[in-house]
């Protein structure tokens, strides 16, 4: 009841600047819902919440931006409001939204101070790049039939090169190396999630959007 009484108050202090925020972020999230990669519209956003003076807001709205730009191919942009966002993050101590921003930073293949990327983290573990598309596959529930098909190569020799992954991560479940590969951002194709167009359809149980998930929850 405290915060939602601060929070009108906080309102209430700047009506015009935080209804106008408020709209924005608004349109942005329905832009994104109906599965439009509109940077301007995120662009606007984020500068609204700049104006207001609120970190916390502005490295979730960065975020968002850094999402798209990535799939409007707009790398370099991405990249920028991405470490922007993680900078805030960290000097807040919001981890959740930290460890998101650093999830959504590897599978776009961005390197973020102090973080370890995504081909960091696969050279670390001794993961080949052949065994990196099929733990993209593992990680989408694929079965070793499945993969053999995907990749052209017999079922039993998915199943040696899953057995193979599960003792480089030291797990013994395809569920375990299923999250470790979505946590660590473990995909030779990263970009197929990230940079797919209909990303914004996608279930917010579902990567990235889980990145995105976090980052609107909070």
């Amino acid at each position: 009841m405290q915060r939602h009484i601060a929070r009108v108050r906080e309102v209430a202090s700047q009506p015009a600047a935080a209804i106008e925020a408020d709209h924005l972020l608004a349109r942005a999230l329905a832009s994104r819902a109906r599965g439009e990669v509109d940077v301007d519209v995120w662009n606007a956003a984020v500068a609204a919440r700049r104006a207001l003076g609120r970190p916390y807001e502005l490295a979730r709205a960065l975020a968002h931006l850094a999402a798209v730009a990535f799939v409007a191919r707009k790398r370099e942009d991405g990249a920028s409001a991405l470490a922007e966002a993680h900078a805030i993050a960290v000097e807040l101590g919001a981890r959740p939204l930290r460890e998101a921003i650093e999830s959504l930073a590897r599978r776009a293949r961005i390197g973020l101070e102090g973080v370890e990327t995504a081909d960091d983290a696969a050279g670390r573990l001794g993961l080949t790049a052949r065994e990196r598309e099929v733990l993209s596959l593992l990680a989408d529930g694929s079965s070793n039939r499945q993969i053999g098909d995907k990749l052209f190569m017999a079922e039993s020799t998915a199943g040696v090169h899953v057995s193979n992954i599960l003792g480089k991560l030291g797990v013994t479940r395809r569920t375990e190396a299923a999250a470790m590969a979505h946590r660590l951002g473990l995909f030779s194709s990263a970009d197929r999630a990230i940079l797919r167009p209909d990303v914004s359809r996608q279930p917010v149980d579902e990567q990235p959007n889980l990145v995105l998930g976090v980052v609107e929850r909070g």
